[in-house]
């Protein structure tokens, strides 16, 4: 069939459309036209021969009119223009060599999102090899600074020390109070060559494993992907959206910033839990320009703290001063500066600040039930804005039981999120029940959590300001919120 034979039954089309009539074909001597409206002047055309079947046709016609909307944000000209190339794909999922293929919208959804399991997990083992590669480099880096430290000691600084590319090795669990032990050690890491650890990863064929319980470790790289994705999503709208007051800041600001990263196995314990917080000041005027920050600060064996280099090292072990080492100095003016940054590792499924129970129960006739229920671990921070979001099965929707808080479904992610205002103290519990269509427990996971805090989760808390043994007068901000927070 040429294309002006084609453009030619495409033209004709609308001469045969009547004002009014009911029917959704219209036939020729050579063809049949199946159409459904769009919009008020867009329709949807089928052209099949006389002798087809029309149920099926009416079936493959529903099919590619509901999958318009799933690739177009709005049924205009424009639009349907713009994506022309993406619904040339769907179509040709649809139908191929003139005959309907053996699909269905959730499988086509499917297709169109491209998604490659291998793709996944591979990005996800090249990370952990790099990561592992720069903690590597981290020890040897201590080890070697050690080492020539003691050399130095002992009169021997003229010993070569062993380089990083040696395979040595040292063990035994140890507490960093020395805020020098925290450096980072980017330039260090970048500037040299490495050979990370070897990953095991299991092969890509294999047999069927009857009764094989998948491990925390493969549940993570499944979903990690998933929960990025999610999670940016979610941090972008809350953040947007959220209630908090704007700070009016003074000519003496100080923005206090946390990032909190949690991985938590659904089947309980932790994968991961990481907060990272960071202290800046802000200067707007020069006879300001030398002041001292006071902050209250946890120490602990769990919590690493890093000043500045120009900050008096000194002065904030022992009355948690933050000022500068030279007096001659000064900050520099209407630039953001961090004068401290602090590190905590969670150790047990109760140190992350919210946990959540998610439990999906298979009722055997093809549907699901699933509760869901949070609780404050960490009382001394105020929640807000709280969203969890909880995948949806493709083509489903969530019958809402009992429900603390509200609730709508995401229509570009199929998730469903659970909207609670506020988490703290006098309100640190609720939970969620629903049913729907579904009896894979696995499609619920992994729940993702966003929300913005005004508390920090380490306690840091600043106490005054000064300029030159005099008080002034300062604003201050306070924000808390979550990298990567998901159940696996």
């Amino acid at each position: 069939m040429t294309r002006g034979h084609i453009e030619g039954l495409l033209s004709s089309f609308p001469k045969l459309i009547v004002e009014g009539q009911q029917h959704t074909s219209v036939e020729t001597d050579a063809v049949r036209y199946v159409f459904q409206p769009l919009s008020d002047d867009m329709y949807a055309v089928l052209i099949t021969t006389k002798n087809s079947n029309i149920v099926q046709d009416m079936d493959t016609l529903q099919l590619i009119a509901r999958a318009i909307p799933e690739v177009t944000k709005y049924i205009t000209q424009d639009e349907i223009i713009d994506n022309a190339f993406l619904l040339l794909n769907a179509f040709d999922e649809i139908v191929s060599l003139g005959y309907r293929e053996n699909i269905d919208l959730a499988n086509l959804k499917t297709i169109l999102e491209m998604d490659s399991l291998k793709e996944k997990v591979q990005d996800i083992i090249d990370r952990n090899k790099e990561k592992e590669a720069k903690l590597d480099l981290k020890r040897k880096a201590k080890m070697f600074d050690m080492q020539r430290k003691m050399a130095s000691k002992n009169g021997k600084s003229g010993n070569p020390a062993p380089s990083f590319g040696e395979n040595n090795s040292y063990g035994g669990s140890y507490v960093i109070r020395d805020s020098s032990q925290y450096n980072e050690q980017e330039s260090l890491i970048s500037s040299q060559s490495y050979k990370p650890k070897p990953s095991v990863s299991e092969p890509a064929t294999r047999g069927m494993k009857l009764g094989r319980k998948p491990k925390a470790a493969d549940i993570l790289v499944d979903f990690n992907d998933d929960v990025n994705e999610i999670q940016e999503q979610l941090q972008a709208s809350s953040i947007a959206g959220s209630s908090l007051p704007k700070v009016d800041q003074k000519s003496v600001h100080i923005s206090i910033e946390e990032h909190i990263s949690a991985i938590v196995n659904r089947d309980g314990g932790l994968e991961m839990m990481e907060v990272k917080g960071d202290l800046s000041l802000v200067l707007s005027e020069e006879d300001k320009s030398g002041t001292s920050v006071r902050v209250l600060c946890l120490h602990d064996d769990s919590t690493q703290y890093k000043t500045h280099p120009n900050i008096d090292k000194r002065q904030f072990n022992e009355n948690g001063l933050l000022a500068l080492k030279n007096p001659s100095r000064t900050f520099p003016i209407n630039q953001p500066v961090g004068v401290l940054k602090w590190r905590y590792v969670g150790q047990s499924e109760d140190s992350v600040p919210l946990n959540i129970n998610c439990w999906p129960s298979p009722t055997g006739d093809g549907n699901c039930e699933v509760s869901i229920e949070y609780e404050l671990n960490v009382a001394h921070m105020d929640l807000h804005d709280v969203v969890i979001s909880i995948p949806m099965p493709q083509g489903s929707k969530p019958i809402i039981g009992e429900i603390d808080g509200s609730y709508e479904t995401n229509r570009s992610s199929g998730n469903l999120e659970w909207q609670i205002p506020i988490i703290n103290a006098s309100s640190r519990s609720g939970s969620l029940y629903f049913q729907i269509r579904s009896d894979n427990p696995d499609v619920f996971f992994p729940v993702s959590v966003n929300f913005v805090s005004t508390t920090t989760y380490c306690q840091v808390k600043v106490l005054g300001a000064t300029c030159n043994d005099d008080d002034v007068d300062y604003s201050i901000s306070t924000i808390a919120v979550p990298d990567q927070y998901a159940v696996v």
